[in-house]
């Protein structure tokens, strides 16, 4: 069942393309490209209940938008060839490129095969801590946990055993979870208490479509002509709330243990969580000294002149598994979406 915010959501963009305004916003802000990101890519149905579903999308609407882009006389490049086109300004035609951040299994399952299919290239963001398996991705331990379990403990709250049999209790234990772990707890004990929440809980660690791949398995992909390695922090955190010198180890050390295991030195680098409260103009100082030749962001623009001029502070848009329609895609890529952000 749908709920009433994606409702809303949906009503919106559909909205904003009958009614003529994305087409306004595409005069207004002129975008030439888009960089989108992904995290799942996954045959499973989508709903609004496991909490994460707006993070996995399916591979067939992954190959509908490519099929969609390429109709529409869209260039699809991977970064190296993005990167140069906004540094010459090339913007005589829309390009967009394709990357998926932290390395699921089932990118290397369900998405490569879509990629390459289509002949597109793509580009995954990893982070050796997840990698190693020596942190969990604290959203899907979560997830896990609350799907399972009736009851939940939290590690914060022990001794305390929350009744967690109503979906409405699992949406609302859910939030308390992703609140306390960006919010609350400090940024360096993330990964414990996020171990802590999976021992307490039956020792529920991620689902299996949540595993993120080996070194082995990112060796093998990286073998793909058309794929492209880059860093994503050493232990995927919100960079915004490190000091100085631990912000800048996991930026940098991040690119040089992914060349040592698989060979290549990354040249892009995304930040984690992406958004305005997990990284800003230090964090991008940061990314520009440790020498990568551009970073992604996650906020909400499609590349326009206004939304380029940093290239450590690229936009990417969302292919959200709650928004799973090409009409929804246009109007990402129409610049209407950041164009609101800006004007709010």
């Amino acid at each position: 069942m749908t709920d009433l915010k994606t409702l809303a959501g949906r009503m919106a963009l559909d909205a904003a393309r009958w009614s003529g305004s994305s087409t306004l916003a595409r005069r207004t802000t002129r975008p030439f490209g888009a960089i989108f990101t992904l995290h799942h890519v996954s045959p499973c149905p989508v709903s609004n209940f496991p909490p994460n579903g707006h993070l996995s999308i399916h591979p067939n609407f992954l190959r509908d938008v490519i099929r969609h882009l390429k109709s529409s006389g869209c260039d699809i490049v991977d970064l190296d060839e993005a990167v140069s086109r906004i540094e010459d300004r090339r913007h005589d035609r829309f390009f967009a490129a394709f990357t998926l951040d932290d390395g699921y299994v089932d990118n290397a399952d369900h998405a490569a095969p879509v990629f390459r299919d289509e002949a597109v290239p793509y580009a995954i963001f990893v982070s050796p801590g997840l990698s190693d398996g020596k942190i969990l991705p604290w959203w899907e331990v979560a997830e896990s946990v609350v799907m399972a379990c009736d009851h939940v403990v939290l590690p914060w709250r022990p001794g305390q055993a929350i009744d967690t049999s109503a979906k409405p209790a699992k949406r609302r234990v859910f939030d308390d979870i992703s609140i306390h772990l960006t919010t609350i707890c400090p940024e360096r004990l993330v990964a414990d208490t996020a171990w802590r929440l999976a021992e307490m809980n039956a020792g529920l660690t991620p689902a299996p479509r949540s595993r993120v791949m080996d070194w082995d398995r990112l060796a093998e992909l990286a073998r793909d002509p058309l794929a492209t390695i880059g860093a994503h922090s050493m232990t995927h955190p919100r960079l915004a709330r490190l000091c100085d010198d631990e912000a800048y180890a996991e930026i940098a050390l991040s690119r040089h243990v992914i060349a040592e295991r698989l060979g290549t030195m990354p040249r892009h680098f995304a930040y984690p969580y992406g958004s305005t409260s997990a990284c800003g103009e230090r964090e991008f100082a940061m990314a520009a000294t440790a020498g990568y030749r551009a970073a992604y962001t996650t906020r909400l623009h499609a590349l326009t002149p206004a939304r380029s001029r940093q290239m450590q502070a690229l936009p990417r848009l969302s292919l959200n598994g709650y928004y799973q329609d090409v009409r929804h895609v246009d109007v990402l890529m129409s610049g209407l979406p950041g164009l609101w952000k800006d004007v709010r």
